[in-house]
């Protein structure tokens, strides 16, 4: 069963969110990585963040959503990104994307 999912996760990075659903993905991720620099004021956060993968500088993106979220920007992918890695992005590079997203959205509403 857990193949099942690890195949279908992989299968989710792959494929290209329209600008709405990027928006929604990288607010997710971008609050994931606020809540670790939240906890890394203590022990027990620093603790939990290092056991639990969640960094509170960088965001976890595959090379297709890296792209994406560069492009919004307007900046290119470096060469080097395949589609299937996996690379993080500082956090606040995310939260300019977010941001440059949201105006977008709001302006078509």
């Amino acid at each position: 069963m857990s193949s099942l999912f690890s195949a279908a996760s992989v299968a989710v990075d792959l494929i290209p969110h329209d600008r709405g659903e990027l928006l929604n993905f990288l607010r997710f991720r971008s609050a994931i990585a606020q809540k670790a620099a939240s906890r890394s004021g203590n022990i027990f956060g620093t603790f939990y963040n290092r056991f639990s993968g969640e960094d509170p500088n960088y965001v976890e993106l595959s090379g297709v959503h890296l792209a994406q979220t560069l492009s919004v920007i307007g900046m290119a992918a470096p060469a080097f990104v395949a589609p299937r890695g996996n690379y993080k992005l500082r956090l606040d590079i995310v939260l300019e994307a977010v941001e440059k997203l949201g105006e977008t959205q709001a302006r078509q509403a």
